[in-house]
């Protein structure tokens, strides 16, 4: 399982690692204090950032200095045979390619928040032969005085031509939006670069045709036009302001129509919170004639969908909603507003949006309007004819509504919400949300705190994003229990209640949403929140902070590109079952008692990379139905869409081994207190253990690493560990200690075994492999290769004849690999 290749360099022996270091000024200070408090005894002018994307800035700042190829160092996950030449490689059955993160000038703080960084250097893999599709505003077309494509690309913080770190696949821009935006899809990817710089990346505008907005359409277009284009991931950060709150709209259909084909979709859930009001329509017995309101007349230079208000040329009357809950009669929902605010928001009730494909009319006409603050006059408002298709575009609107309205006053004033029912039954429910980026309205009457979440992000087959900022995540605040949820993210539970066709259903259908919880609040080069002086800015560095959903999804989309990776077999569903069983909990913070499991605000938990891409990594789908017949009958009559969806619901809880890779038996064997943790229920199986502590423990029997060891060996790690800065001494020894000349077991010296195997020296120094280590835990233990002088494979299998006569019987490939698994334990080498 391992695959680190980011060679640590001390800046003592490179001093031109110190001159190039000290040329990155634009780097996290986060990072720089981080990475000194690991090396306190090095100057903090003389600190090498040593993670895999600093490590790239500097090892390619001067490539005069290195021998290394111009994409960094590089590792493979090779299967050999016998006898196989780890140079050339000779009878390599097969060879994945991997590379070092290269981030470039800023750090995307969820790889550390997320154990992306530890996952992607364990697994060995980058994202390579992924491509990830983005769909957002746009791409390149908001010119500032700072940063442009051309120079994050410069800067390595996205991939292209002049990419200095030999990420030089161009992003492929399918279609930029004609009208205006601010490049949100930019920053987007280079959160995604961060992650998986492997992966190739395609953009499409979710903007229609006009630029002037976002629909349902002109999402589901681009979603549509990003899998023909070879996307095997997509992720956008929008919706259609008119996407249906009730039935599955083009977008959410277009979303089960690529995850059908084997795409896995991203979106993040929005970030309106519970600003969300829901009622059956209340007929209050209030009945207005038309024209018995007056209309406010709205200045022509605030007339704007979003910048002002919507004008109402007039008022049509009909039966009041009732706004009270209670005993009494209530039509208008007050609120106040301060001047120069606005809000914006949707109504809609349960009639199908589509039918046939094409937006319908209704059989009911419900009107929202703005009233003043006696409720005398109208001031704003929606009051479309809903029955009928438009005289203007001769199509009809559909059961919704839209207001924009903006307190042009110059004082706080309070306004109501009025709904009104011009004509046709009074709907059994009726939804409003609010567009809580846009404003949100203050001592709001009535309030019902109600689900946000909706249109494609509701979909089935899409995998709903929240947002926790990394701060307050376990590996940025050792003090913080676990993660916790933004308070702004978009809550699911509204019910579908129409078929496509516009059938209302039977019963209705609350989706499961959000699936997971991603790190928001990270660095980019150019979006977000900046405060110079360090005021604002988390890090006091002066980096933009990515706040949202928006950044929530593309780092979850970007582990979803490095699991893909590790397990090509993985469906869009074996990709979200992984990330949901796998999730830490958290609460909702809309409640006040705890929620273990799933809730309509965090969903699953917060996105785990290491447990994720372990669970997938550890799986064999044929093992496993050849082992557990029972669990292949009830794949065939389809109980389970395959042996991957059984194991991770149900066969990892109860002790089945998902492969050869793990023995649930054996592994309890090892580690007794392990086996009294799940005798007494606080793990469900060996493999439970496995995936939350004991891989990042370094328990793998199949490594030649112990713990106890490497700490005593190096004191300083073990401070590490009381600091909080590593989970484990096993961590440390992947992302670090490998590459300084570490020993994780006495039983390991890799100078021993490069000199003692040229020909997998020179592949390690070529970059087929990051380290004699490396390649010995793959490849070197099977062949019986000896990992140090201590071990030898012939004296070995002289000294235990028993193992001799399983080796001949096939039972193991080499003494060497018995001694890993079990002699080093039963003390076998004295």
């Amino acid at each position: 399982m391992i695959n680190a290749h980011t060679p640590y360099l001390n800046p003592d022996e490179q001093p031109w690692l110190i001159s190039q270091f000290n040329q990155l000024s634009n780097k996290t200070a986060s990072q720089r204090e981080f990475y000194q408090g690991l090396y306190p005894d090095i100057a903090a002018t003389q600190v090498a950032e040593v993670m895999s994307s600093s490590l790239d800035s500097l090892l390619l700042a001067d490539s005069s200095t290195q021998p290394l190829s111009a994409g960094g160092v590089s590792g493979a996950i090779a299967k050999v045979d016998q006898n196989s030449d780890p140079l050339t490689g000779e009878n390599l059955k097969s060879i994945a390619s991997v590379s070092p993160n290269s981030a470039g000038s800023v750090e995307n703080q969820a790889n550390r928040s997320m154990y992306a960084d530890f996952a992607r250097v364990l697994q060995g893999v980058d994202g390579t032969g992924i491509t990830i599709g983005v769909i957002s505003d746009s791409y390149d077309i908001n010119q500032r005085d700072t940063k442009n494509a051309i120079d994050d690309i410069n800067s390595g913080d996205l991939p292209g031509p002049t990419n200095p770190f030999g990420r030089t696949t161009p992003i492929q821009v399918l279609a930029e939006t004609v009208g205006t935006g601010v490049d949100e899809g930019r920053a987007l990817m280079q959160l995604i670069h961060d992650i998986a710089p492997g992966a190739k990346l395609l953009f499409h505008t979710a903007s229609d045709a006009t630029g002037k907005s976002f629909t349902d359409r002109s999402v589901g277009n681009a979603i549509r036009s990003l899998a023909a284009a070879g996307a095997n991931i997509i992720i956008d950060n929008v919706n259609g302001f008119e996407s249906p709150f009730f039935q599955d709209g083009d977008a959410a259909q277009a979303v089960n129509e690529v995850t059908s084909k084997g795409i896995t979709y991203f979106t993040s859930t929005g970030n309106n919170d519970r600003n969300g009001y829901q009622s059956a329509f209340v007929n209050s017995g209030i009945v207005f004639n038309p024209g018995q309101l007056p209309v406010a007349v709205v200045p022509e230079n605030n007339i704007s969908t979003l910048g002002g208000n919507i004008p109402v040329s007039s008022f049509k009357g009909g039966v009041a909603h009732d706004f009270d809950p209670g005993p009494g009669i209530d039509f208008l929902q007050g609120f106040t507003l301060d001047p120069g605010k606005r809000i914006a928001f949707t109504l809609q009730w349960d009639e199908p949006f589509y039918v046939g494909g094409e937006v319908a009319t209704t059989a009911t006409d419900l009107d929202v309007y703005i009233l003043n603050a006696d409720g005398t006059a109208v001031v704003g408002g929606s009051a479309i004819d809903n029955t009928k298709v438009s005289p203007n575009t001769g199509k009809a609107s559909g059961p919704i509504e839209f207001v924009s309205f903006a307190n042009l006053g110059k004082e706080t004033s309070k306004f109501n919400i009025a709904i009104v029912r011009a004509s046709g039954p009074d709907p059994q429910q009726i939804r409003y949300v609010f567009n809580a980026p846009v404003g949100l309205p203050t001592n709001l009457e009535f309030p019902t705190n109600s689900s946000t979440l909706y249109g494609h992000k509701n979909a089935v087959g899409a995998i709903a994003v929240g947002a926790t900022n990394y701060q307050d995540t376990p590996a940025f605040n050792e003090l913080i229990g676990g993660p916790t949820l933004e308070q702004f993210s978009s809550v699911g539970g509204i019910p579908i209640l129409f078929d496509i066709n516009g059938k209302r259903l039977e019963q209705a259908k609350v989706r499961l949403k959000p699936d997971i919880v991603a790190p928001d609040g990270v660095n980019t080069t150019f979006y977000g929140l900046s405060d110079p002086k360090g005021n604002g800015s988390f890090e006091a560095d002066g980096l933009p902070n990515f706040f949202g959903t928006s950044a929530a999804a593309p780092n979850a989309a970007a582990v979803a590109a490095l699991m893909l990776q590790v397990a090509p077999w993985a469906t869009p569903n074996d990709v979200a079952i992984a990330m949901r069983v796998t999730a830490v909990d958290m609460n909702d913070p809309g409640t006040t008692a705890a929620d273990p499991g799933f809730d309509f605000a965090s969903g699953y938990g917060f996105l785990n990379a290491d447990r994720a891409m372990a669970m997938l990594a550890l799986f064999d789908e044929s093992f496993y139905l050849a082992q557990y017949p029972q669990v292949a009958a009830a794949v065939a009559n389809k109980t389970f869409r395959n042996g991957f969806e059984h194991f991770a619901l149900f066969g990892q809880y109860e002790g089945l081994n998902p492969s050869a890779k793990f023995d649930n038996q054996l592994y309890l064997a090892l580690n007794p207190d392990v086996a009294e943790q799940v005798s007494n229920g606080v793990f469900r199986s060996g493999f439970d253990h496995f995936i939350k502590r004991g891989e990042f423990q370094g328990r793998d029997p199949r490594n030649l690493y112990n713990e106890s060891y490497y700490l005593e060996q190096n004191s300083g790690v073990a401070t590490f560990l009381s600091e909080k800065k590593f989970r484990s001494g096993y961590e440390h020894f992947i992302l670090f200690g490998q590459f300084e000349g570490r020993k994780g077991s006495p039983f390991f010296d890799e100078q021993f075994y490069l000199e003692q195997n040229p020909k997998v020296a020179e592949a390690v120094a070529s970059g087929l492999f990051s380290s004699g280590y490396e390649h010995f835990t793959k490849v070197g233990q099977f062949e019986g290769r000896s990992p140090s002088t201590l071990v030898n494979e012939v004296s070995y299998l002289r000294d235990n004849p028993d193992v001799a006569v399983a080796v001949k019987a096939g039972v193991y490939q080499s003494g060497i690999e018995h001694f890993v698994l079990f002699g080093q334990r039963e003390n076998r080498i004295k």
